[in-house]
């Protein structure tokens, strides 16, 4: 092989070098950026949106920012952004710089020679007002109180206007009057029907020219719940689980908060924390020991203050204990024969008799004894030389409720 080299002739060899050379050198020389925006003259504000554009050749996938306030003497590291080959272009938050002097570098995070600055400096002040909820990452409910944040950095301003836009600015529609400034915060129904574009607007009562706008937000469906259980009237024993479920359409979040009144909502406490998955949801909750016909469940969205519902009302109240004594065979029949004893009890008007179906654990009535008959019953439908039966023992009161065993 070293012979075959030698035997090529010099100007060939000195020609493969200078087109390698010219190569490399074009590469190297193809990698460029030129910072766009911001470069001289803009005028930044703070917490505020603002575009940085390049353009450029070869660029790595990456661009380094970097933010100068003192026109170049200390620089402040302002984030990355991704690039493409030609140049890209971001939107960045307006860091909290007070500024008449300010630069911007842009460097290729994977070449850090490649590397521009904004050719003359541009000014970062604070804007008179600045919205910070709702923002584009806000869940804002259609009809319902929305979250609004502001802070004042112009004095003077007492108080503010309100105005929502829902086409992306071309025009407003007025929401509220005379906000105290000083509040930084409220809340207002932004919008009572869905919209994809929307803007908030605060301004000066005195002086509509000074003003802030929001981001861009979506105004979406308010989740809307009905409890499915406890139902109007159920009757629930003390010291028992108890099923609290319901249906959910326009689910946002999964999570919500269930509150329990003892007193027809006159006094609420949380007493569960539940999640939806799909249009449903439910949890088990363990009765309180106490006695009380004017009880309500309540359900609450995490996120949506107005999507709530109240179940019915039910009652909870301690259930007199209805043991079975027995259950025998009768000798003559070959039938269950099903004894229990008598509590003593205003409550009960009638016993109920229950079986357990082919379903494992699931009980039906197979007969009804009134309180003052003997607490006796025969299960004609039984064989006990063929298989085993379970009962259990109900009661029903004067009004025909019905309490399960």
């Amino acid at each position: 092989m070293k012979q075959r080299y030698n035997s090529i002739p010099k100007y060939v060899r000195f020609l493969a070098f200078a087109v390698f050379f010219a190569a490399t050198s074009t590469t190297l020389q193809a990698q460029s950026i030129t910072l766009l925006a911001p470069n001289g003259g803009e005028a930044w504000l703070v917490d505020n949106y603002e575009e940085v554009s390049w353009t450029g050749q070869g660029l790595g996938n990456v661009m380094r920012l970097e933010f100068s306030p003192d026109g170049g003497g200390d620089w402040w590291y302002f984030g990355e952004v991704p690039s493409t080959p030609n140049g890209g272009s971001a939107m960045v938050g307006v860091p909290p710089f007070l500024s008449q002097n300010a630069l911007l570098r842009i460097t290729d995070l994977g070449n850090p020679t490649v590397s521009d600055i904004s050719d003359a400096t541009f000014t970062v002040s604070f804007p008179p007002i600045s919205i910070y909820e709702p923002s584009s990452s806000s869940a804002v409910f259609a009809n319902t109180l929305t979250y609004v944040n502001w802070t004042l950095y112009q004095q003077g301003i007492t108080l503010l206007n309100a105005e929502i836009s829902t086409d992306n600015g071309l025009t407003y529609t007025p929401l509220a009057q005379n906000l105290n400034a000083f509040l930084g915060s409220t809340y207002l129904i932004l919008s009572e029907t869905p919209a994809n574009a929307c803007i908030l607007k605060l301004y000066d009562a005195e002086d509509p020219s000074t003003f802030a706008l929001s981001q861009v937000f979506q105004v979406i469906p308010a989740p809307v719940y009905n409890i499915t259980s406890p139902v109007e009237g159920q009757i629930v024993n003390v010291n028992s689980f108890l099923t609290i479920s319901w249906n959910v359409q326009n689910l946002y979040g999964a999570e919500n908060y269930i509150e329990f009144s003892p007193d027809n909502g006159e006094t609420w406490e949380v007493i569960a924390y539940g999640m939806s998955q799909g249009t449903s949801g439910s949890v088990v909750w363990y009765t309180p020991n106490l006695s009380s016909d004017e009880c309500l469940i309540r359900i609450n969205d995490s996120y949506s203050l107005s999507s709530t519902d109240v179940s019915d009302v039910f009652t909870i109240m301690p259930y007199p204990e209805t043991p079975i004594c027995m259950v025998t065979v009768d000798s003559l029949t070959n039938q269950n024969v099903i004894i229990w004893e008598k509590p003593s009890s205003d409550l009960i008007a009638d016993f109920l008799i229950y079986k357990e179906t082919d379903e494992f654990n699931v009980y039906e009535v197979i007969d009804t004894v009134s309180y003052e008959d003997v607490p006796m019953v025969t299960d004609f439908d039984s064989n006990p030389a063929m298989r085993p039966y379970r009962y259990k023992i109900g009661f029903m009161d004067n009004e025909n409720r019905v309490f399960p065993s």
